[in-house]
């Protein structure tokens, strides 16, 4: 199979997402943003615990396998990406248990 025919990243992954997974020195900043959406992903699992916003979660989710979906058709298998999204379902997970032990919101 030539180069040219596997399928590839759509342009603004390539453009605006591998370069801050790929260079150290962008890293600090892939983790600040990475964190965001981990805060906004706890958001949504409590607004869908609280039973008020499932369509939210399921954005997100939806998101998150396309992502994965796409990583394991272009490289065969995971890889940063799926990394990424893995580790802010983690995050978001354990914030949104935190702030319902704590009873935060």
């Amino acid at each position: 199979m030539r180069d040219d025919d596997r399928p590839q990243w759509p342009r603004w992954v390539r453009v605006w997402v591998l370069p801050f997974i790929r260079d150290p020195a962008l890293r600090p900043i892939l983790l600040v943003i990475l964190g965001h959406v981990a805060l906004f992903q706890a958001l949504a699992i409590l607004s869908v615990l609280r039973h008020e916003g499932a369509f939210r979660a399921l954005v997100l989710l939806m998101g998150s396998v396309l992502l994965l979906g796409w990583e394991f058709r272009i490289s065969g298998r995971p890889r940063e990406v799926s990394a990424c999204v893995v580790l802010t379902w983690v995050v978001a997970t354990g914030l949104a248990w935190t702030a319902l032990q704590m009873a935060w919101l």
